[in-house]
């Protein structure tokens, strides 16, 4: 079974930046509530474009307020490929 946008996101999170599970819920701040730092941004992109071969501009990251939106960005990215 393919894994999904939100499960893939998931262990970029938890492995990556070492977030705990519990934290990431859809409507959670990445910066207020998940720590989110330009270092965390930028480790992010880099490991969804390794992963998932999507290509975030920084002004499209930036823009997401929430977990959920940056799972929608990438939805979207997808979907235009």
């Amino acid at each position: 079974m393919m894994a999904t946008i939100e499960q893939i996101l998931r262990e970029i999170l938890v492995e990556d930046l070492d977030l705990s599970p519990a934290e990431l819920r859809p409507e959670a701040d990445l910066v207020a509530d998940l720590g989110f730092d330009s270092l965390s941004f930028a480790t992010g992109v880099a490991e969804i474009r390794e992963r998932l071969g999507v290509t975030l501009s920084k002004d499209a990251v930036f823009s997401c307020r929430t977990l959920g939106d940056l799972q929608r960005l990438i939805a979207g990215q997808l979907a235009a490929a």
